[in-house]
């Protein structure tokens, strides 16, 4: 799954430089006309970034171990009673 966050990443951010190469020679143009596009490119490299750095086995594996133990935490609680015959 890293591999095609990484590449989906990689691609939107190539596809936003591209988009916005017109307006890279003038900057107060690129900021008045394409503001949100810029903002757009600038998560989508946040976004590279996280899947580089952040999105690591260690990370994925003490998600998923905190889940399980919140899962099974609910389960004990919701345990039904069991009823001895008399």
């Amino acid at each position: 799954m890293r591999p095609i966050g990484i590449i989906v990443a990689l691609a939107v951010v190539v596809f936003g430089v591209i988009g916005l190469a017109e307006y890279l020679h003038d900057l107060p143009s690129l900021l008045k006309e394409k503001g949100p596009h810029l903002g757009a490119l600038t998560f989508s490299v946040l976004m590279l970034l996280w899947w580089i750095f952040g999105a690591t086995t260690n990370w994925v594996r003490d998600a998923a171990d905190a889940y399980a133990r919140a899962l099974l935490a609910v389960c004990e609680k919701n345990e039904p009673e069991v009823s001895t015959p008399e």
